[in-house]
């Protein structure tokens, strides 16, 4: 029976200082290469098209998790715009906000309401508990020498009741294109910014 994915799954983390945290985990999936033809055969996907990332506190609790696809449809879209958008340091912010939306982004920077309302608060609830959003922003560029950088994402900072009663703060990062969670993380209460 051929295998036609393979998952990877790897941890990284510091072993000669004083633990601060516990390693992070990675995830990999994608085509299965079959074995590599090296001193040691070492089964890697090809291709990957999901990538995750799994950071813990120190005490265990789930503190960041990313997922993405580097090679999405998505992904390559709102690359093909950053570079767009690089090229053109020039540009004003309601320009690069026209230059989004006509390569298809329906959550640009004027769609805040829209993009509350795609924070999938149901589907968070089971693992974070009730989710209220305290604010949206649209990261445009970062602004840095000797060019700005196009970033072209949301960041929504909530806050959450976990179930064994405790306050909980996330930042969500969301693609412009179809308002999709691609990241969450949990930020320490004394750093949290409403």
């Amino acid at each position: 029976m051929d295998h036609l994915y393979l998952m990877t799954i790897s941890m990284t983390g510091v072993f000669d200082h004083e633990w601060k945290g516990l390693p992070t985990l990675f995830v990999e999936i994608g085509r299965n290469a079959g074995l590599r033809e090296s001193g040691h055969e070492k089964p890697e996907p090809e291709d990957p098209f999901l990538l995750a990332s799994f950071e813990f506190d120190p005490s265990g609790g789930l503190s960041t998790v990313h997922v993405g696809s580097p090679n999405g449809r998505l992904e390559v879209k709102t690359r093909q715009v950053c570079k767009i958008v690089d090229a053109h340091p020039e540009w004003s912010d309601e320009r690069v906000a026209t230059e989004l939306k006509h390569a298809g982004a329906k959550f640009g920077p004027s769609e805040r309401a829209a993009i509350i309302a795609a924070v999938p608060s149901k589907a968070l609830e089971q693992f974070i508990g009730s989710v209220t959003v305290e604010s949206a922003e649209f990261r445009l560029r970062h602004q840095q020498k000797p060019e700005p950088i196009a970033e072209l994402y949301w960041v929504v900072e909530a806050s959450s009741m976990m179930s064994n009663g405790e306050k909980a703060n996330w930042e969500m990062g969301f693609d412009a294109f179809e308002g999709r969670l691609t990241d969450l993380s949990r930020s320490p209460d004394e750093h949290y910014r409403p």
